[in-house]
Order: C-alpha cells, then sequence, then structure tokens
C-alpha cells in the first residue's frame, strides 16, 4: 500500500488498517507526509510524524517495523 494511507481521514483510518490486515499475514505501507494541494483542497488529510505512525499501526498489527523513516517519507513492514 504505496502513497495511500495519509489520504484517509482521521475518522476512518483505524476501520481502513483492521481491513488491510485482512489481506496478507504481511505487508508494506508507503506513507507521505508532507502537504499536498490541488486546487486549493489537502489532499493528504493525515500529515504526522513516523512515530505517530508507528503507534497507529501498532494497534491494528502484531509486528511493525520502520525500513525507511525521513521527514517526508516512511515505509514500514507490519505483520498481523
Amino acid at each position: 500500500c504505496m502513497d495511500v494511507l495519509e489520504h484517509i481521514s482521521h475518522p476512518e483510518i483505524d476501520e481502513v488498517l483492521e481491513s488491510l490486515k485482512r489481506l496478507a499475514p504481511v505487508g508494506l505501507f508507503g506513507i507521505a507526509n508532507h502537504t499536498d494541494q490541488w486546487l486549493g483542497q489537502e489532499l493528504h488529510l493525515i500529515q504526522n510524524n513516523a512515530a505517530w505512525w508507528w503507534e497507529k499501526l501498532q494497534e491494528h498489527f502484531k509486528g511493525v517495523n520502520l525500513l525507511h523513516g525521513e521527514q517526508q517519507y516512511f515505509l514500514f513492514e507490519v505483520e498481523r
């Protein structure tokens, strides 16, 4: 799942992560962390650092490993 999760709203992110957990025993999540606008609308609804995402992913997955963590892009490996 690359460059998708930051487009989900805060009220919906838990439901989306639970749905994604059912798809495979192991997954990769690429998450952008910067503003991105189109026609004046913010497209990246969740803009949080790697620590926030790590904690959020820990709520839904047994294993969470940060593979790449720069200020503007993170790559996590998760295991259900």
